[in-house]
């Protein structure tokens, strides 16, 4: 697989003025070279930079978004793909975008069977990565998605994918945590590239208009020689159907099926059934095949992966992929572990402080007191009540063995939940050194070794 390190970029074209001077034009919004973009300026900036295959910059991005109960990971071996011992809820694809041959064939198929997923377009340069997310996060059943999807997605239930993604991509909110990662270079190198888009498009409009002009006042044996050219000089200029730009798109199941989410086709693309746990399916039911994708993932991982390996198939030498994968979060997991054993505990030392009042003096290991530094709080601690009347009364050796249990098992808990956390604070440092501009440092270098004199001879020795 590619590194996690290879940026990501679309075929999506958008137009700019040439002659624009507003608001947004490098000129007005950017500080000066010499310093590093602020805040301000990206959040002045309307359009959106490339960003990399990164899941340390996906979790954060997650956590900004108030998801909660997802963790995004990289995938280092595609065969060992279904032997993960975790569900899978998705996976997101980083190629260089090409279309494969039979991708038009059930267009029209997939666009009726699939009107049950949630599905946005992308509409901007650049926004595969956080488009494909959402996507993804939209259709998978059974976790919390934070108040702004869940807002988001309602408001648009009844919009055609089109319009939602031109919702998502004018969202000030979502441009700006996407954009939080780019340094001014990205930001200059996207306004570069949308430039270049607008003055290449203009070109193939101008000599189609000339083709016309000049065919229409032709005689009538020279059109076909004059339109053969015309033609023939588009094709030549023509990059869009050539592979290169890295692209992101999304793989669910949903409904039974294994769904391939890329903003940049008109529907999501069915890819077929996948195997599944007859009696599970029957019991889960509903449109969601069945809440979270579990033991039965291993069956729709397998449909995408050949999907994957088809695109890696038709890849040149030069050709770099990254996979990630969304599965359960182990901190929500331990947490809540732990959270259960300190109710439990302090169950047990309220039975015994009701019948045996010495028996603290071999009170052993563990702890009835709340942990919030790893998301235990008082206020989740409510005393579980006795709800079965009928329920065994344990002796007061039952309750101290059981005491001592719960105490040996909190430890493994109470670490768990501590290395769970670390890897959260581990992606918050790694998001924050991609925030981090070497720029004007370079630059400032540059200058200072032009000023003594070496700058020349240093590129000539290059």
């Amino acid at each position: 697989m590619a590194s996690s390190k290879a940026n990501s970029s679309t075929k999506a074209t958008s137009s700019k003025s040439s002659n624009s001077t507003d608001a947004t034009s490098p000129s007005t919004v950017f500080t000066a070279p010499e310093h590093r973009a602020t805040k301000e300026d990206i959040q002045k900036w309307q359009g959106w930079c490339k960003l990399q295959s990164e899941p340390s910059i996906f979790n954060v991005m997650l956590r900004k978004l108030e998801v909660k109960g997802v963790r995004v990971a990289d995938v280092h071996d595609l065969d060992s793909l279904t032997e993960q011992p975790d569900p899978i809820f998705g996976l997101l694809f980083l190629f260089p975008y090409r279309k494969l041959d039979d991708d038009d064939e059930d267009e029209e198929e997939a666009s009726e069977t699939s009107s049950k997923l949630w599905f946005a377009n992308q509409t901007t340069e650049n926004a595969c990565a956080t488009i494909g997310l959402i996507n993804m996060l939209c259709n998978i059943p059974g976790i919390d998605r934070g108040d702004f999807i869940n807002t988001m997605k309602d408001y648009t239930e009844t919009f055609p994918p089109p319009l939602r993604g031109f919702i998502l991509s004018s969202w000030p909110l979502l441009r700006n945590l996407h954009n939080s990662y780019c340094t001014k270079a990205d930001m200059l190198l996207a306004d570069s590239c949308m430039e270049r888009d607008f003055t290449k498009a203009a070109q193939r409009k101008s000599r189609a208009n000339l083709s016309s002009s000049s065919a229409s006042t032709s005689t009538s044996t020279a059109p076909t020689t004059r339109k053969r050219k015309a033609i023939a000089l588009d094709d030549d200029d023509n990059e869009d159907d050539e592979p290169g730009e890295n692209h992101f798109m999304g793989y669910v199941p949903f409904a039974g099926h294994v769904w391939r989410l890329d903003g940049l086709d008109p529907s999501p693309h069915d890819l077929g059934p996948y195997p599944q746990d007859a009696e599970k399916e029957e019991e889960e039911g509903g449109e969601g095949a069945g809440g979270r994708p579990d033991a039965a993932g291993a069956g729709w991982v397998g449909v995408a992966r050949a999907n994957i390996q088809r695109y890696m198939a038709t890849a040149s030498a030069d050709d770099a992929f990254n996979l990630t994968r969304l599965g359960p979060d182990p901190l929500l997991a331990k947490t809540e572990a732990l959270r259960e054993n300190i109710r439990g505990l302090r169950w047990v030392e309220a039975r015994l402080d009701a019948r045996e009042r010495g028996w603290r003096e071999g009170e052993g290991v563990g702890s009835v007191e709340a942990v919030p530094e790893l998301g235990v709080s008082e206020e989740e601690l409510v005393a579980v009540e006795e709800e079965d009347e009928e329920e065994e009364e344990l002796s007061v050796e039952g309750l101290v063995g059981l005491r001592e249990r719960l105490g040996r098992e909190q430890a493994g808990w109470r670490a768990g939940a501590k290395e769970a956390k670390g890897e959260w604070e581990e992606d918050e440092r790694r998001a924050e050194e991609r925030r981090f501009d070497f720029g004007p440092f370079i630059r400032g270098l540059l200058r200072r070794v032009a000023e003594r004199g070496r700058l020349r001879e240093i590129v000539e020795d290059l």
